[in-house]
């Protein structure tokens, strides 16, 4: 379970994969560049420059693309045609001005997650802060508590908590929750997951693993959103609107 400690996204292989890699913060992008892992070495796939432009790899020219996205700041790419070879660890570096470098570590696996079954099934509305807790019933105590997201294929690290040998706690983030969201997780026994503004990306099965040194539990919760249905209003005034007209 030790890899779920370091891997910010795992994704399952499929014939077309996206590399997810967007900067959740707001400051200039100066550069992006993208590895693939092979053993002690990083094989470059690609790189994107503010100044000198974009490098892709022969390896990855025919079958690699940029993802459109809506901001400048969504630094995805798309692998067509994969195979096993393509199953491994890949890195998105991201530099920024002022800030530095920060990377996201993506892993590709060839089996699939498995069928998880939630304990229970949460609704919130779309921009609403979205609040899980999280109980834990272990007796003794616990030692690292792990959240974790699983939608569409694809399972997101939240948070990674654990106690140090000092007793003291430390607290990371995965990559895409580093920005909008807050976990509290001083008490073992009770963490608390809090998004800051709901959007349909929320989506999914998140589960919370706690661990002590002979046992562990797993408590799973299917999160859904709620649109605020404005399309449809817009849509009903539109088809009143042409049904009073002469």
């Amino acid at each position: 379970f030790e890899l779920e400690e370091i891997v910010d996204t795992t994704l399952i292989l499929r014939s077309t994969i996206t590399l997810d890699c967007k900067y959740p913060g707001n400051e200039t992008v100066i550069q992006i560049h993208w590895a693939k892992v092979n053993g002690s070495l990083e094989e470059v796939i690609c790189t994107i420059h503010r100044s000198y432009g974009n490098y892709i790899s022969q390896k990855y020219m025919s079958r690699l693309s940029y993802v459109v996205g809506n901001s400048s700041l969504d630094l995805s790419i798309t692998l067509r045609e994969t195979s096993k070879v393509d199953i491994g660890i890949y890195v998105c570096y991201v530099t920024v001005f002022p800030t530095g470098t920060m990377k996201k570590v993506i892993a590709v696996q060839g089996d699939d997650f498995g069928h998880i079954l939630p304990s229970s099934h949460q609704v919130f509305k779309e921009n609403s802060k979205i609040t899980l807790n999280f109980q834990n019933t272990l007796s003794g105590d616990v030692n690292k508590v792990i959240v974790q997201k699983f939608a569409k294929g694809k399972m997101s690290l939240v948070t990674y908590c654990k106690n140090s040998k000092h007793g003291r706690k430390s607290l990371s983030y995965g990559f895409d929750f580093i920005k909008r969201s807050f976990v509290n997780c001083s008490d073992f026994q009770n963490v608390t997951l809090k998004i800051h503004q709901a959007a349909i990306m929320d989506e999914g099965i998140y589960q919370c693993h706690f661990w002590s040194d002979d046992k562990n539990q797993t408590i799973s919760v299917n999160v859904h959103i709620q649109t605020t249905g404005k399309v449809i209003i817009y849509l009903s005034i539109h088809y009143l609107l042409e049904y009073l007209t002469p």
